[in-house]
């Protein structure tokens, strides 16, 4: 058999492209020297260790809109209560462990009962020894509004105060006398998102497709933060890892004796961990304190989400036990906590995977600004920091794997007498 000029076109071209393909993925060609990791200043390095198993997380629940970030009591009669919160754990070597926490609420009129100030305003800056600095404030709404809030995006205003901006990007203003008698504080922070936005309750399809959606709440984990904070004239550089959250809730929910649809206080906390590992915790009392101290492991609006990777891989629990293990009376009706435990577990992924994961965390409340609602409100209402300890375990498919946790939090609790 003749070898036609055709076939041997064929084998040429076939060597080209399988060289060509070699030379891309470096099995010829002169071998590149490994570029080494460069770490941005101010940037936190951890080293390499397994990560938990992941949740499945839909698209929908990764996207906010600037329309999402504005207020909704506004355009929304249902809409009878909203918050904006922001938090950070500094990690600057002016405010090393350092933390700050910052909220602007609209509170349902009957949350402060007998008031007809439910404007409210928190701020406290807490330092490495525990001493927090600030206040929480509530001021009129009927005569004059003193909470202000547009839409879309971000654009809040109490007093001196404010907020404003959108996704990925947001600033805080503070620089209040009413707060702290004692201290005068004023805070510059720049927050930048460093992963999408994650619903937790709600998502952004659900938000579209139901009109009757107004009850939602999203937050944005690993925010890097940078600024000034200035303290008594002093000035500090201020940066650190810290989280946003934004969330809104109907007149039909509100405080009362059955426990169905109800709100009689919450728990927010949000963790650093030395690891580089961040967690978000949100849990709602539906039940008045002396009723149950404790709340029950399914709630439609409680979770922890652990976040790794700036932010970008998601571990979800949607049913934990969070129990009081300190508490402190404040008056005949009210006692707040002092410290949690904290527990949760996942014996399978979404694909039937067994994992056995489980977590158990210790949280201690240390620095604090707080405020207690007497006759006829009955209400307390704490912020601060903590610290937090524990350990999370899983099985990789191979071996068991346990990490000790150990972090720093700031926290909102919120407690209501019936």
């Amino acid at each position: 058999m003749k070898f036609k000029k055709i076939d041997a076109l064929i084998i040429v071209i076939i060597l080209l492209v399988a060289g060509l393909l070699f030379y891309r993925v470096g099995f010829i060609g002169e071998k590149k020297e490994e570029k080494k990791e460069i770490q941005p200043p101010g940037e936190e390095k951890h080293d390499l260790q397994p990560l938990p198993p992941e949740s499945f997380i839909t698209a929908s629940r990764r996207v906010v809109e600037h329309i999402d970030e504005g207020a909704h009591f506004k355009s929304k009669l249902v809409v009878c209560r909203e918050w904006w919160f922001f938090s950070v754990i500094f990690n600057s070597s002016m405010l090393k462990n350092w933390s700050l926490t910052v909220g602007f609420a609209h509170m349902a009129y009957g949350d402060i009962f007998g008031k007809l100030k439910p404007d409210l305003f928190l701020l406290s800056l807490t330092d490495d020894k525990g001493n927090s600095y600030g206040g929480i404030i509530n001021k009129d709404r009927l005569i004059k509004k003193t909470l202000s809030a547009g839409s879309p995006g971000v654009s809040l205003k109490f007093d001196n105060n404010w907020a404003e901006g959108s996704y990925p990007y947001w600033h805080v203003h503070i620089e209040d006398n009413d707060l702290d008698a004692k201290h005068d504080i004023i805070v510059d922070l720049d927050f930048v998102a460093n992963s999408l936005p994650l619903w937790t309750v709600m998502d952004r399809f659900k938000l579209e497709n139901m009109e009757k959606s107004n009850i939602a709440q999203y937050m944005v984990p690993s925010c890097s933060v940078i600024g000034t904070v200035i303290l008594d004239g002093v000035s500090f550089d201020a940066s650190g890892i810290g989280y946003y959250e934004h969330s809104w809730t109907p007149f039909y929910i509100r405080r009362g004796l059955t426990p169905v649809m109800r709100l009689n206080g919450w728990d927010t906390f949000y963790v650093h961990f030395d690891n580089g590992w961040d967690m978000y915790l949100h849990k709602v009392y539906p039940a008045p304190q002396f009723i149950s101290s404790k709340t029950p492991r399914l709630n439609f609006v409680g979770c922890i989400i652990l976040s790794y990777n700036g932010g970008e891989k998601i571990t979800e629990f949607r049913t934990f036990q969070m129990k009081n293990t300190g508490l402190e009376r404040k008056n005949l009706f009210v006692k707040m906590p002092t410290s949690f435990k904290v527990s949760a577990s996942k014996k399978f992924t979404i694909l039937l995977d067994k994992v056995n994961l489980k977590l158990d965390l210790d949280i201690n409340l240390l620095g604090k600004c707080e405020k207690t609602w007497k006759f006829p409100s009955y209400i307390g209402m704490q912020t601060g920091s903590a610290t937090v300890k524990g350990s999370i375990s899983w099985f990789d498919g191979e071996k068991n794997v346990n990490i000790d946790l150990n972090g720093k939090a700031t926290f909102w609790n919120t407690r209501a007498a019936p």
